[in-house]
């Protein structure tokens, strides 16, 4: 049998999905590294697994499968395995197990932390055994995957200080988590009465809002757009996306004419259209160069593009003040 969720509709009913298991294993999918170890922390609250025993896929080879699965040892507790990165186990091992499968008596998790094809042939050959693939958020549903890990670790959070957090963090569970745990370990877990200035202060942005910064510079805030950028916590990647989109939006600005074909403009198109009247093409292209050199340091390194952003932003000066 094989179920597939999303974390807020597993977890909190656990139990009842665990209960779907009729047979004596069960392998879970699950690419995410928290959630992986939250499923693992509800495995052993359940009496059956309160003594598993955790082991890592890459270290078992066939010698441990015969000690440990292919007989019963009368002198050992007979304690539930669970095999994390079980993506990771021998061509070997998984054949013995397949080979072996009605001669196991001891209970046996397969944790697989990304898709193998070992859980899909497993799936399919078992079907009184449980598979579970718990699935990533889809980008949409990344305020509930957010509100799920608030539940998660009993925060209470003002919708301004939330709608901060969803805006300004890099969309996985780490960043999530450990900007949680920051504001738990500060000011405990009822967080409702902290001011937006200090939760700021205390975790700065991690992603880049490419339309609001694009905004800034193409209205020629530039010293602001610098020192903005520096104060943004985020990575490699991410400033390699951004300053694509800036070339992007910038050989958008410098030839609005496309937009002519449009039969209905969008609020970006509109502020393309007025922001093309404050540029001229030798501008354009020098800021062209720019992004792109600066693209090519992020993919070099996260210091070099912070040390270049500073000397553009000691040298530059907001059109507007």
């Amino acid at each position: 049998m094989h179920f597939s969720f999303p974390p807020w509709v597993f977890f909190p009913k656990f139990r009842e999905n665990l209960s779907r298991n009729k047979g004596q294993f069960f392998g879970v999918e699950v690419s995410d590294p928290f959630i992986e170890r939250l499923f693992i922390h509800f495995l052993k609250k359940e009496d059956c697994f309160r003594n598993a025993i955790s082991v890592d896929g890459k270290d078992l080879d066939l010698d441990w499968f015969d000690r440990n699965l292919a007989s019963l040892d009368l002198f050992s507790a007979n304690d539930p395995f669970i095999i994390t990165k079980a993506e990771q186990i021998s061509e070997d091992f998984f054949s013995c197990f397949v080979e072996s499968y009605s001669k196991i008596s001891r209970k046996v998790v397969f944790v697989f932390s990304v898709k193998s094809k070992y859980f899909q042939k497993l799936a399919k050959k078992y079907d009184r055994d449980l598979f579970l693939s718990i699935q990533a958020p889809k980008f949409w549903e990344r305020e509930q995957f957010f509100c799920f890990l608030v539940n998660t670790l009993g925060m209470l959070l003002s919708s301004e200080i939330e709608a901060y957090l969803l805006k300004s963090l890099s969309e996985n569970s780490s960043s999530y988590v450990k900007a949680l745990n920051l504001l738990k370990l500060h000011y405990g877990r009822d967080c409702r009465e902290v001011s937006l200035e200090e939760v700021k202060t205390l975790i700065p942005p991690e992603s880049i809002d490419s339309f609001f910064m694009a905004d800034l510079f193409c209205v020629k805030k530039h010293r602001t757009f610098w020192r903005k950028l520096l104060e943004i916590d985020a990575q490699e990647g991410d400033f390699q996306e951004f300053f694509g989109f800036m070339q992007s939006h910038l050989i958008k600005l410098a030839d609005p004419t496309y937009l002519k074909e449009k039969k209905k403009l969008t609020s970006y198109d509109r502020k393309i259209i007025t922001q093309n009247k404050l540029w001229d093409k030798v501008d354009i292209q020098k800021s062209l160069r720019l992004f792109g050199e600066l693209q090519i340091c992020a993919k070099r390194s996260l210091k070099e593009v912070y040390l270049k952003i500073q000397v553009i932003e000691t040298r530059t000066c907001d059109f507007h003040k």
